[in-house]
């Protein structure tokens, strides 16, 4: 999901009102399919102050390994907590290398950045269409953000962790089991691939979920 402004507003304004945190992890922000459009949680700053924005290049551009991100709060207090740990822990100062590739990244990664949704988007269009051949009701979220999709295997009457280990071990193809991530029913396909690697991969599920169709 890509957040709308009123969906945000409401979240912020039940945080105002309990006098809680919002700690807004947006390190997917980049990675918007078409018709969507990110906001940012720090549109809300000046209307409740508790709230910590979390962003790095690393999803966007693939350079997690650099290990550099930015947190961001309009809160004083808050932000000196936060700059004291950092350096008792010694997080105050990023590699050089980092500091290089987050620059370029955001400076002129954009033609890059454009290419890259454009591909995901073209992956998750292969993964609708081989899921709307499918003879079983399979349902395949909608794709609003991120690269990311999930995928409702609930038909075939095996929850997640079991279809992906049997996945795994008679196909060799790796998904990620929902349990883990709160809804056993699903299953999470990473479309950050060649267009091939997914046919492939899709060939094989294929494969799979035959042999299971007249077992379910």
């Amino acid at each position: 999901r890509v957040w709308k402004k009123d969906e945000l507003k409401k979240m912020i304004d039940l945080a105002k009102k309990y006098n809680v945190w919002v700690l807004s992890d947006e390190i997917h922000a980049d990675i918007i399919m078409p018709k969507n459009r990110f906001l940012s949680a720090g549109i809300f700053f000046c209307h409740h102050e508790k709230i910590i924005v979390i962003t790095a290049p690393s999803k966007t551009f693939n350079i997690a390994g650099l290990q550099i991100a930015n947190m961001i709060t309009p809160e004083a207090d808050t932000r000196e907590k936060i700059i004291a740990k950092q350096k008792a822990l010694h997080l105050t100062s990023p590699n050089l290398m980092a500091v290089t590739a987050l620059k370029a990244a955001y400076q002129k990664g954009l033609p890059w950045l454009k290419a890259q949704n454009e591909h995901i988007k073209r992956n998750y269009d292969i993964l609708k269409s081989f899921i709307d051949g499918l003879s079983k009701n399979v349902w395949l979220a909608p794709l609003e953000g991120t690269y990311l999709a999930w995928l409702d295997v609930s038909a075939y009457e095996m929850d997640s962790v079991i279809f992906t280990k049997r996945l795994a071990s008679e196909e060799e193809v790796i998904f990620a089991d929902g349990k883990k991530y709160g809804d056993n029913r699903f299953i999470r396909i990473n479309l950050a691939c060649s267009n091939e690697q997914l046919s492939e991969g899709l060939k094989r599920l294929n494969r799979f979920l035959k042999k299971n169709r007249d077992k379910s």
